[in-house]
């Protein structure tokens, strides 16, 4: 084991001197390895396994609703996952609520105030405005913006200082790829992919390109099975 350990960073050392969590999660379920974590790794190791960590989450204050008690444990989950740098897929099936689920937790952020940047949302084209009527019925203090059409903003600058001013901007797949250097530009709190299967094929350009946006969380959504 340590000898394949060794050779694995000798070839990897250059190119990728560090270990994302997926990998260090991976490693460290191997029985036969012991890791000596630092403080922080430590912590988060343990809230990652004891189940007790994980706290329902009540309505937010500002939230025009009342939350099922699956959802809640949706948005809780959803919270969770950030807090320990994982990301997460939200399968409810069609129709349980996932949009508020999305909702919810944009409504504590912006209750705790720890993040001025804004939340892209990709979606397919027909449900584009629902997405904004949501928004406007549940947390009608937040603002979205839709990014569509022919008069939609296409200079990086002018596309960076308008999306300063939103909480969440909605767009579809179709740009996600034609307008990919406009995403790139901006630096996200999170990705939110509705309908995610849309990305299932990771050869596509359209699933390329997403990959390439810089946000802190990505999370992605979908009623069909996994």
């Amino acid at each position: 084991k340590m000898q394949q350990m060794l050779e694995f960073w000798q070839k990897h050392a250059d190119e990728k001197p560090e270990m994302d969590m997926l990998n260090f999660l991976k490693m460290s379920a191997d029985e036969e390895l012991e890791f000596d974590h630092d403080d922080t790794l430590r912590e988060m190791m343990a809230r990652f396994h004891d189940k007790s960590q994980f706290e329902l989450t009540p309505d937010p204050p500002k939230f025009q609703g009342k939350l099922r008690d699956y959802q809640k444990r949706g948005v809780s989950w959803i919270q969770y996952l950030e807090q320990l740098g994982l990301n997460g897929c939200l399968a409810d099936d069609m129709g349980l609520g996932k949009t508020i689920e999305v909702i919810a937790p944009l409504i504590n952020e912006g209750e705790r105030k720890d993040s001025t940047l804004p939340t892209l949302l990709i979606a397919p084209t027909s449900v584009l405005g629902n997405w904004q009527k949501e928004m406007t019925r549940f947390a009608p203090h937040l603002t979205t913006m839709i990014h569509h059409g022919s008069s939609r903003e296409k200079k990086e600058k002018a596309f960076q200082e308008e999306c300063a001013k939103y909480d969440m901007i909605i767009s579809s797949y179709a740009l996600a790829r034609k307008d990919e250097k406009l995403f790139r530009a901006v630096e996200w709190e999170r990705v939110v992919l509705d309908e995610a299967q849309n990305i299932k094929n990771p050869q596509t350009a359209q699933t390329k390109a997403i990959l390439k946006f810089k946000a802190k969380h990505r999370l992605a959504l979908t009623g069909t099975p996994v």
